[in-house]
């Protein structure tokens, strides 16, 4: 079977420290770990987050998708759409869906 592992990283904060970017792409370490596991039963490939990323799994063989993306780059309030694309694709995931990502950035409702 072959699972995409979808994250992002960060390349530079507008706020907060520097040192501060160590900690936001830790997932690296996390995507790998998972195609590692998964590595010997399984096709996983690390998939970053990229303009390109409903094209790329669209048109691939992917039959589930382990959602560790956390938003487009450094923009957290963007995380509903990464499960939104993959709905779009009608691909698998773990996580919560859009909706549900989209109903907790507003903590009033």
């Amino acid at each position: 079977m072959w699972i995409a592992v979808i994250y992002n990283t960060v390349e530079h904060k507008e706020t907060g420290f520097a040192s501060e970017l160590v900690a936001e792409n830790e997932i690296l370490g996390t995507a790998r770990g998972i195609v590692e596991a998964l590595g010997g039963a399984h096709e996983a490939v690390m998939l970053p987050v990229s303009p390109d990323l409903l094209c790329r799994i669209g048109s691939s063989p992917f039959a589930v998708a382990f959602n560790l993306a956390e938003g487009l780059g450094d923009r957290s309030s963007s995380e509903h759409l990464i499960p939104a694309l993959l709905e779009a694709a009608e691909l698998r995931y773990t996580g919560a869906d859009s909706s549900a990502l989209a109903l907790c950035r507003d903590k009033a409702r």
